[in-house]
C-alpha cells in the first residue's frame, strides 16, 4: 500500500511530462513479460546495431544532451548505473533524469535509447516496459534512431511511454504522422476588368488605359498604390484574410472619358504551403503525442521568381483560423514594375 505522505508516479510525471508533452494514461505499466527477449537469438537477429560503439554512444550522448538543455533543472546523466528494483544489483540505464517537484517531491525518468537498423515494435516496448518496472522510474521514454511502427505506438501510448525520435537537420520522414508547424509562401497577384470594352482605335493594350489621367494622376500611378497598399498591411489576421478572399478596387472612369465606365481591380495573393517532406528539422519528435520540440526549416525559397522552387506546393483554399503554428513568407512585388509589365497585355473584347 502506498503511503499517505509519498507522492504517486502519476503526481510526479507533471513537469517532464511537461517537457515531453505526454498525452495518455501516464505512469501506467503492464505486468512483466512472461519471458526475457535477451537469449532469443532471432530477437538479436532482428534488433541489430547500425554502425560502431561510437556511433550509438554519439547517438546516447546527443539525447542526454537534448534533454538537458530543455529541462535545465533537471539533472540529466548518461551511462548509469542504477540498482534494480527486484534484485538490488546495478543495472546500466542510457540516461537517467532525476528532478524534483518544487524541491520537495523526487521523481525519475529512464530513457533507452535504440540505434538500431529497424523500427522498434510491439514486443520492443515489451521488453521496455519490464527494464521500466524494475527501475523504479515514473517516466519512461525511448528514443529509436529509425521510429517506431504503429503498434508500437499504440502500446507505449497504452503504458504511458513516450516514443521519441532526433533529427538533427533532416527531413520529416512520416508525413502522415508528423504534425508540424506549416509554412506559407504569399506572392501578390491582380486581375483587371472593365464594364465597357473601350474603342478599339484609341484602346489597344492596358497601357492606353494606363496613361489616362484621373485628376491629373496617370491610372497607373493608382493602380502602384492600391498594389502598395495591399502589400503594406502589417496585421496578420487581415493579410490573411485578404490572402483568403482578395480585395476589391474600384476606379470610375467617367472623369477622364466622355462614357460611363469603371476600372476593376482585385489583388489577392498564388498561396503555396511546404511539402513536409522538404522540411529540414532539428530536435525531437513525440510520437505519443505527436508534437515536436525544436527548429524547422522551409524548403529553399527562390527570391528572384514568383516561384518559390521544389518543395512548395498551391494551396486551394485556406483555412478561416490561422494555423499555429505557423510560419509565413510574404513576397513583395515592386508594385511599379508589376503594372508596367501587366501593360503590355492585348485588351480582351466582349
Amino acid at each position: 500500500m502506498q503511503s499517505r505522505n509519498s507522492p504517486s508516479s502519476s503526481q510526479l510525471q507533471g513537469p517532464l511530462n511537461e517537457m515531453l508533452s505526454q498525452t495518455g494514461r501516464p505512469g501506467a505499466a503492464a505486468k512483466m513479460p512472461t519471458q526475457s527477449q535477451f537469449g532469443n537469438p532471432e530477437y538479436k537477429e532482428n534488433h541489430r546495431m547500425v554502425g560502431d560503439n561510437e556511433d550509438w554512444k554519439s547517438f546516447e550522448i546527443a539525447v542526454t544532451q537534448f534533454v538537458a538543455a530543455i529541462a535545465p533543472d533537471a539533472t540529466v546523466t548518461h551511462d548509469v548505473k542504477v540498482p534494480d528494483a527486484h534484485t538490488g544489483y546495478p543495472r546500466q540505464r542510457d540516461v537517467w533524469i532525476q528532478w524534483s517537484i518544487g524541491g520537495h517531491f523526487p521523481a525519475k525518468a529512464m530513457i533507452s535509447c535504440k540505434f538500431w537498423s529497424k523500427k522498434l515494435d510491439e514486443q520492443d516496448i515489451d521488453h521496455f516496459n519490464g527494464e521500466f518496472i524494475s527501475s523504479k522510474a515514473h517516466v519512461g521514454i525511448l528514443y529509436s534512431r529509425e521510429g517506431f511502427n504503429p503498434r508500437a505506438i499504440e502500446k507505449a501510448n497504452a503504458l504511458g511511454f513516450h516514443c521519441c525520435k532526433l533529427y538533427s537537420n533532416a527531413p520529416a520522414d512520416l508525413p502522415d504522422q508528423i504534425v508540424l508547424g506549416l509554412a506559407y509562401h504569399f506572392a501578390p497577384r491582380f486581375k483587371l476588368s472593365l464594364d465597357q470594352d473601350l474603342p478599339s482605335s484609341q484602346f489597344r493594350t492596358w497601357d492606353d488605359v494606363f496613361d489616362l489621367r484621373i485628376e491629373g494622376q496617370p491610372i497607373r500611378e493608382i493602380l502602384a498604390d492600391i498594389l502598395d497598399q495591399y502589400q503594406g498591411c502589417k496585421n496578420l489576421n487581415e493579410r490573411w484574410g485578404q490572402a483568403r478572399i482578395g480585395r476589391g478596387f474600384t476606379i470610375d472612369l467617367a472623369k477622364c472619358l466622355n462614357t460611363r465606365n469603371r476600372l476593376g481591380i482585385v489583388i489577392s495573393d498564388r498561396v503555396r504551403r511546404a511539402r513536409v517532406e522538404y522540411t529540414l528539422l532539428n530536435g525531437s519528435y513525440n510520437f505519443t503525442s505527436k508534437l515536436f520540440m525544436g527548429s524547422q526549416a522551409t524548403p529553399w525559397i527562390d527570391t528572384q521568381s514568383i516561384d518559390p522552387g521544389p518543395g512548395w506546393e498551391d494551396v486551394r483554399e485556406l483555412p478561416e483560423q490561422i494555423p499555429q503554428p505557423m510560419i509565413a513568407c510574404f513576397m513583395h512585388c515592386n508594385s511599379a514594375s508589376a503594372v508596367t509589365e501587366f501593360g503590355a497585355q492585348v485588351l480582351a473584347r466582349n
